[in-house]
């Protein structure tokens, strides 16, 4: 697998006021409406760090991102299986935490970007980070790199607060969990990046 260097951007991004907010009290843009914020799943210890989009209508109501009920949720556990270990093996995020029907602006990814210092001042035995979809994409490397469409399967090396990783960008299963041969294709990905991954950098 080829892998692209490339800085990323979330360190520059708006930092929120970590002293008087938690992420259930944030309310820093217009995305927050009543109860729609779900919670990362947080395994402290995990080793695969796994960003989406933003929760879905269905994950707002049952607060739980990728449940296993739903289409999307059954793909992302073929997703887990081919990183060889369990969903709660892995720390599972979203670019934003507030559920809308629409992908996240500009302003609100910079926003929720800044709760991604917290998340990752709690991680230190990740070895991989996958991104699924444009608005994780994005919100890491910047709103002028090439579209998942064309690079499903691309690896970026990057630093993040000091850490040399490697990033793999691949479609959100929410998104191709009807299209058979994009997900075989994606599945391979991911497998091939377990092994690149366990290489190092």
């Amino acid at each position: 697998m080829n892998i692209i260097k490339l800085e990323s951007k979330l360190e520059s991004l708006q930092w929120v006021d970590e002293k008087n907010l938690s992420i259930k009290d944030c309310n820093l843009c217009d995305r927050r409406d009543g109860d729609n914020l779900v919670s990362p799943i947080q395994n402290v210890d995990a080793e695969w760090f796994i960003q989406g989009a933003s929760p879905s209508e269905y994950e707002v109501r049952v607060k739980e991102l990728f449940p296993s009920e739903s289409s999307g949720g059954r793909l992302f556990g073929k997703y887990i299986q081919a990183l060889g270990v369990g969903r709660d093996q892995c720390y599972i995020t979203n670019t934003c935490f507030c559920g809308k029907e629409r992908a996240p602006s500009i302003r609100e990814s910079s926003v929720c970007a800044g709760w991604k210092k917290k998340e990752w001042g709690k991680l230190s035995n990740i070895k991989g980070v996958i991104l699924l979809g444009n608005s994780a994409i994005r919100q890491h490397f910047g709103y002028d790199v090439v579209s998942v469409v064309y690079k499903n399967g691309a690896v970026i090396e990057s630093e993040l607060w000091g850490r040399k990783l490697l990033f793999l960008l691949v479609h959100h299963p929410g998104h191709i969990y009807r299209r058979g041969l994009l997900i075989k294709e994606t599945l391979e990905k991911i497998q091939k990046f377990v092994d690149l991954c366990k290489e190092g950098i």
